[in-house]
């Protein structure tokens, strides 16, 4: 697996992860299997998404990991996000980012 740029948020089945450094991701990954990794993505820094076994960019509903994103915040405690919207990928990950930074 290449990955270039961090942070980056992994997309699991389970949830949404920021990761710093490339350490933090194989500490991560490193009780996944090949099936859970071909399930899960990445997105980087650049507002682009990547399937995480393979590397290949794919494309990404957005709202439905808008959907994602606000269920894992509810869960982790935050308020006041079913409002949540995004016009991009790019604007996602930068409020993502900024969130998981704080904690």
């Amino acid at each position: 697996m290449t990955i270039k740029a961090f942070p980056l948020l992994l997309i699991t089945e389970h949830g949404i992860e920021y990761i710093e450094s490339k350490s933090s991701l194989s500490n991560v990954l490193f009780y996944f299997s090949e099936e859970q990794k071909r399930e899960s993505m990445y997105i980087q820094n650049n507002g682009e998404a990547f399937n995480l076994a393979s590397n290949q960019r794919i494309e990404v509903n957005l709202d439905k990991l808008t959907t994602k994103l606000q269920q894992q915040l509810a869960q982790d405690g935050h308020c006041c996000i079913a409002k949540l919207s995004f016009t991009s990928l790019q604007d996602l990950y930068d409020f993502a980012c900024e969130i998981y930074r704080q904690v």
